[in-house]
């Protein structure tokens, strides 16, 4: 009986009917598990994944319990050195990642029952219909890459910081900027753990390839504990002036204005009534130093229209971020298709620029004369150091 039975589940399985041989399976369990455990173990565990687990429906509400029982029954049979129970495991770990509101803690344990040492670190890259390129990390990239994400976020800053090293030196290539993102992570952890100047010194080596506002936004917060001024408000400048929504940068505006209060004090008006208007708009919590500033010019604010003061605003910035930063002069003699980007001449030099995106209030052409400041960063190409322009 055991032995036809176990014919069966094999002709089930080798057929791609997954749920038959799990039927058949869990019959010669419920017969003789000791024999079960021998010789159908791991059939009827590739049967629970392929046919609850590796399936597009399979985390889905309506399916999740079954997907779960499916999972405990393969972890508990399994250790972490087999590869069924590392791409079990990673499935749920994918699973909780898109989550929209992820608990870090359970997604934490669940990286934790993995040994990123054994798992393997093959990206996977796919053509989608309209002929797009997508490539998705190997496992133990993504281990890392979580591992360290989920640390930063319980505060766990030593063990993000092992992870984040770890990382840069074990694995060879990197998908999505995620060495980038390793070393913002070290940059965030040692400033959190009050260590400014590694904090910084790891910012500033992240801006030469991620040029993104809330890097420079971090840059200042540390010079600004660090009491430099002039540095603190060329950064929060240099965030302001980068791309981004608004929405994003609203605590910019007050951290602005209170650096530029004492000189400017108009300038510093406006930048507090655009925070107040965004926070407004969205319906956003003020706290009690903002609540009594809109209170006291409730009158002016409520009365500004936002598109107004944001293009006062805009102006006010492009003033700061000119006074603040070194310029030179040059003649645009190359342009892309794109119209952001191209070679700029200045004293017999050339310079690669691009145009800042949201900034932007006018069309570059070939020929126009530009204001330009230079900025350190990094050409993939030819994997060194660089720097660009970046019209003013």
């Amino acid at each position: 009986m055991f032995k036809a039975k176990m014919v069966e589940a094999k002709l089930r399985y080798s057929e791609d009917d997954f749920e038959g041989a799990i039927q058949c399976y869990e019959e010669l369990r419920n017969e003789d598990q000791q024999r079960f455990n021998r010789c159908c173990k791991y059939n009827y565990l590739w049967s629970l994944y392929k046919s609850r687990i590796y399936t597009k429906y399979a985390f889905l509400d309506s399916n999740i319990d079954q997907t779960m029982e499916a999972v405990d029954h393969i972890i508990m049979y399994l250790d972490s050195s087999e590869i069924l129970f590392q791409i079990t495991v990673m499935s749920v770990i994918r699973y909780l990642e898109k989550k929209n509101e992820y608990d870090s803690k359970e997604l934490n344990n669940w990286l934790d029952k993995l040994e990123p040492d054994v798992l393997t670190n093959e990206s996977r890259t796919y053509v989608t219909d309209d002929g797009k390129q997508i490539t998705y990390e190997g496992n133990k990239e993504k281990w890392y890459a979580l591992k360290s994400k989920v640390c930063l976020e319980l505060e766990l800053y030593d063990d993000c910081i092992e992870v984040s090293n770890k990382a840069l030196s074990v694995l060879v290539e990197f998908t999505h900027n995620n060495d980038v993102w390793f070393k913002w992570r070290l940059a965030n952890s040692f400033y959190k753990k009050g260590d400014l100047i590694t904090g910084l010194e790891l910012f500033i080596e992240v801006t030469s390839k991620k040029k993104d506002w809330f890097v420079y936004a971090e840059i200042a917060d540390i010079y600004s504990k660090m009491e430099n001024e002039e540095e603190a408000l060329n950064n929060y400048i240099t965030a302001l002036y980068k791309s981004g929504k608004d929405e994003y940068k609203v605590k910019l505006f007050n951290k602005m204005a209170n650096f530029i209060r004492k000189t400017d004090e108009a300038s510093a008006m406006q930048l507090e009534d655009y925070s107040v208007k965004i926070r407004l708009k969205n319906s956003w919590h003020m706290d009690e130093n903002l609540t009594r500033y809109y209170n006291q010019n409730k009158e002016r604010i409520d009365n500004i229209e936002i598109n107004k003061i944001k293009n006062n605003v805009d102006q006010i910035v492009d003033r700061y971020n000119i006074k603040m930063k070194k310029s030179y002069e040059g003649i645009v003699v190359k342009l892309f298709a794109n119209g952001k980007s191209g070679f700029i001449n200045s004293g017999g030099d050339s310079f690669y620029f691009k145009h800042n995106v949201m900034k932007s209030r006018h069309t570059i052409m070939i020929g126009d004369h530009v204001r330009f400041f230079i900025e350190k960063s990094y050409d993939y190409k030819k994997k060194q150091d660089s720097n660009i322009a970046i019209i003013l």
